[in-house]
């Protein structure tokens, strides 16, 4: 490459990078060093309450205790024997 090749390169490097600097900044904003106020959370507890009695209820059924309607004499309901 000649000398004045090279420096027609260089030169069209550094005009793209500035425009690429500029067509940044207009499109996603300048960078500020502003400070933002976040929420800040409660400690989780080791605690556990009690739970409320209205929704725990000591007199409801189990629901996972199995339920037998009527009397099955077929222990194996698939096998096809009756």
């Amino acid at each position: 490459m000649k000398r004045s090749e090279v420096s027609i390169i260089i030169v069209i490097v550094i005009v793209s990078i500035t425009v690429a600097i500029f067509v940044g900044r207009a499109l996603l904003g300048a960078t500020t060093q502003k400070g933002e106020t976040v929420q800040t959370e409660e400690r989780i507890s080791s605690t556990v309450p009690q739970p409320d009695k209205t929704v725990f209820y000591s007199g409801a059924q189990n629901p996972i205790v199995p339920i037998n309607i009527g009397s099955s004499s077929n222990q194996q309901p698939l096998s096809g024997a009756q």
